[in-house]
């Protein structure tokens, strides 16, 4: 997380120190070498959320409504406690069909 920081806390000074086309340029080309060198495995918590999402994603809208305690945790089983404006994204993404999200949940 560090790198992030970083990197959003040098683009206020190369604004000054560049024109708008460097500017997108140097901005461009830090975020694609952070995506590029960064590891394979997100973190050691992508397991719980990608189980998490599968869970969420076969949710009906009734279901996924039930779970919603605003202000609180989703009421979901013991293995997962997300917020419930976490669990009406992941929801959102599903339902609309995200090309990354079709895949993953169908398995195709």
């Amino acid at each position: 997380m560090t790198i992030y920081i970083l990197n959003f806390l040098t683009l206020p000074l190369y604004g000054f120190i560049f024109n708008r086309r460097t500017l997108c340029f140097i901005a461009s080309l830090q975020m694609f070498l952070i995506l590029a060198f960064r590891a394979d495995t997100i973190g050691l918590d992508l397991p719980t959320y990608q189980t998490g999402f599968e869970y969420i994603s076969g949710l009906s809208f009734e279901d996924m409504a039930v779970t919603l305690n605003f202000f609180h945790f989703a009421d979901l089983p013991h293995l997962w406690g997300f917020e419930s404006g976490w669990v009406v994204l992941v929801s959102f993404c599903f339902w609309i069909w995200l090309p990354w999200t079709a895949g993953r949940v169908r398995g195709d």
